[in-house]
């Protein structure tokens, strides 16, 4: 099931998420309209980042490796439409901490 953080409130100026458990299939990530800068930092496994796949799907080819304690930043187009990304664990599980501007 999708992470749904369209509702994330961002009074203070941003909002911060921590999705933990994060299995080796994708997981949506389905973001709030407001963002514009989305940071991601993974923790205890490495991960895939990924722009298009189906929430519980196998990982495709169409994935970037992100390392441990490294950090990706996201610059989503800002639209109407409804915005996802997807991440999975390269092996075990994992805890994702987000960051949205």
């Amino acid at each position: 099931m999708a992470t749904d953080l369209t509702g994330l409130d961002y009074r203070n100026g941003g909002a911060m998420y921590t999705l933990s458990g994060v299995s080796t299939t994708w997981t949506q990530i389905l973001i709030p309209k407001w963002a514009k800068l989305v940071t991601i930092q993974p923790e205890a496994q490495a991960i895939y980042f990924g722009y298009d796949g189906t929430d519980g799907a196998a990982v495709g080819t169409h994935r970037f490796p992100q390392a441990v304690s490294s950090i990706i930043q996201y610059n989503p187009q800002q639209t109407a439409h409804s915005r996802s990304i997807f991440v999975a664990s390269q092996t075990g599980t994992a805890t994702i901490y987000l960051i949205f501007e």
